[in-house]
């Protein structure tokens, strides 16, 4: 009987994990901790994110769990899930125990309750196949059906019968992650299942948006370009971007370029998997890009920001005209959405576009007017008011160049432009 260790988890994981415990045997309720949880507890990785499955009723046992360590509660009645936030800012998710069949080859799974065993059974990979008792005197001991605990020693990724990537082709996508986040090989019978998969053109039975949710997560990994290189190879790209030639080039260089970025650089705020969309794109026109998002889940902020990137060439040309005064620098990247400006500033090594675009972000994005749409009615008085967003532009143009940094010489300036007009 393996029991694993909890010991290298901070103690806020632990805490929570504690209070899901004494939760679940105040309830009556079995509960596990499962999948890439487990996984990632036994490869001693610090930042697990927190899956439970529950034999019983999910959502009660996360209510319980919330009233208990005081903490935020997200219920997700369509799918009888649940999401329990503790002060901390710690979440852990609670699912029931399901089995699953798959009415025919890429499928949406038919879903209803079962056993843990069952819920094992349905998984990917025999790494995110294993759980642990959450409760009781055996709290800790290890359910590992498929000899996955092995297969973490080997660094291998297998999965668990002969048609795993029939029933779920989306599953060709999340094996590429693992192996390049955990450095991982497939094993050669799951190579060769894979392979043969997709000579079958498995991806082409799952519906662009379905493809495209799992690829988005392809996107935001640490190893993006080595999921996608590595997708590239195998031709599991081919049936989404539809025959158009995909720039991993582009992509390696905005991933280096990335790790050169300024310290100030909002990094935290961007949307990475957009941007490396955009790498992927580049080279596009504006017809094949929309074809490829036919059928893709992309908002339509989302979809101007992947049609405006096809402007960054154009627009690190006009910033980099010799003589630029801030308004004109203002003028070019206000509009303009984080994640563009960032492609600009990783698709160029021109060093004066950089310059610029740091200056923009450091500085030029902060300033704000010190008057108001206010201030310059009362000085136009009675006269049309369709003229304030102008002569506020015109303020702002002056303060953007150093000519009117506080309040007095805004109004000053306000009131010498509307007695022109």
């Amino acid at each position: 009987m393996r029991k694993i260790s909890w010991q290298h988890l901070n103690p806020q994981v632990k805490t929570l994990l504690h209070g899901v415990s004494r939760a679940a045997e105040g309830a009556g309720i079995s509960v596990y901790i499962v999948g890439g949880t487990v996984r990632d507890i036994l490869l001693q990785k610090r930042n697990v994110d927190l899956d439970c499955v529950v034999e019983g009723n999910a959502i009660e046992l996360a209510q319980r769990v919330a009233d208990l360590v005081r903490g935020e509660l997200k219920i997700h009645e369509r799918f009888q899930t649940a999401t329990v936030t503790s002060p901390d800012r710690i979440s852990v998710d609670f699912a029931m125990a399901r089995e699953e069949f798959y009415p025919h080859p890429g499928a949406l799974p038919v879903v209803r309750p079962g056993t843990l065993e069952a819920d094992l059974k349905r998984r990917d990979f025999t790494i995110n196949a294993m759980a642990a008792v959450l409760h009781g005197p055996d709290a800790g001991v290890l359910r590992d059906l498929y000899d996955g605990v092995h297969d973490l020693l080997r660094r291998h990724l297998r999965i668990l019968h002969d048609n795993s990537f029939i029933d779920d082709p989306t599953r060709i996508l999340r094996g590429v992650r693992f192996e390049q986040r955990l450095n991982f090989k497939f094993e050669p019978r799951t190579d060769r299942l894979l392979k043969s998969a997709l000579r079958r053109n498995v991806l082409a039975r799952i519906k662009p948006a379905r493809y495209f949710t799992d690829f988005r997560k392809v996107l935001k990994e640490e190893e993006a370009l080595g999921c996608v290189r590595r997708l590239r190879r195998l031709g599991g790209l081919d049936c989404f971007f539809k025959g158009r030639a995909i720039n991993d080039r582009v992509l390696g260089q905005i991933e280096e370029r990335r790790r050169r970025l300024p310290s100030f650089y909002p990094a935290q705020e961007a949307d990475w998997p957009m941007i490396r969309f955009m790498a992927l794109l580049a080279g596009l026109d504006k017809v094949q890009i929309e074809y490829i998002l036919k059928g893709v889940p992309v908002c339509r902020r989302e979809k101007e920001s992947l049609l405006g990137a096809i402007q960054a060439t154009s627009q690190a040309k006009l910033l980099s005209v010799k003589r630029m005064a801030s308004s004109d620098i203002y003028a070019i990247l206000k509009p303009l959405a984080l994640e563009n400006i960032l492609f600009i500033r990783l698709r160029t090594s021109v060093k004066i576009v950089h310059e610029r675009v740091d200056l923009f972000l450091e500085k030029l994005a902060h300033i704000r007017l010190d008057i108001t749409g206010e201030d310059v009615q009362k000085a136009l008085g009675k006269r049309p008011s369709r003229i304030v967003g102008r002569i506020l532009a015109e303020v702002m143009e002056q303060k953007l160049n150093g000519r009117c940094p506080d309040r007095a010489r805004q109004l000053e300036f306000m009131r010498e432009r509307t007695c022109r007009i």
